[in-house]
């Protein structure tokens, strides 16, 4: 990883499966397709463009601080309650 920049997986990775998992999310909400999948999505997108942010702009490391275990939560949560009702189903 170069100081204080994005490493070659993070530009050419990291990013764009970031902004393909955001971009299919909103794509499906958009769409009328509200399901937990796509917020699922979601949240791994934003959680990854979170944890790139966090190395591009170390300036601003403490607001990505608060951010990313937010997202991680609410993605700990949402998958709980995904497996629970298919168990439930079950």
């Amino acid at each position: 990883m170069v100081s204080g920049g994005l490493s070659t997986s993070d530009k050419f990775f990291f990013i764009p499966i970031g902004i393909i998992l955001l971009g299919s999310a909103v794509w499906n909400w958009l769409h009328g397709w509200f399901d937990l999948y796509s917020l699922i999505w979601f949240l791994i997108g934003a959680n990854n463009l979170l944890l790139v942010g966090q190395r591009a702009w170390p300036y601003y490391r403490h607001r990505f601080a608060i951010l990313i275990p937010i997202t991680s939560m609410a993605l700990i949560l949402t998958s709980a309650y995904l497996l629970w009702t298919y168990v439930k189903a079950s």
